[in-house]
């Protein structure tokens, strides 16, 4: 989860840079374009993180399950391995690809509203 996220991070930061110094944008389109990915990208993080964590002892009670009901299997390390990194994963994607760019667009679009009427 690390490295998705510091290079989630630094991609990011690269687009948003690079969003602000086009000269093809319109200077209306480009703020909720860089709030959009900057909110995206703390959320994603965020709840990534946040989910995995919540979700450590349900995981561990399903490994456990898992390992008595196949203890006699001889890839049982692999499946165990498989599951810890697979559970980071589904959850990254979940939120990144499903629950934040619908939250992020929201509040882009409102807080482009906010600072466009100061």
């Amino acid at each position: 989860m690390h490295i998705v996220a510091a290079t989630d991070t630094l991609t990011t930061a690269t687009f948003i840079h690079q969003t602000s110094k086009s000269k093809k944008l319109d200077k209306n389109d480009k703020k909720p374009l860089m709030y959009n990915a900057g909110i995206s990208t703390a959320l994603s993080i965020i709840s990534s993180y946040t989910i995995d964590k919540l979700t450590q002892k349900p995981a561990q009670k399903f490994i456990e399950k898992f390992k008595k009901a196949n203890k006699n299997d001889p890839n049982l390390a692999e499946y165990l391995e498989g599951i810890k990194i697979a559970k980071p994963i589904l959850i990254m994607g979940v939120v990144y690809y499903t629950l934040i760019p619908i939250i992020s667009t929201f509040v882009s679009d409102k807080l482009d509203k906010i600072t466009n009427k100061s």
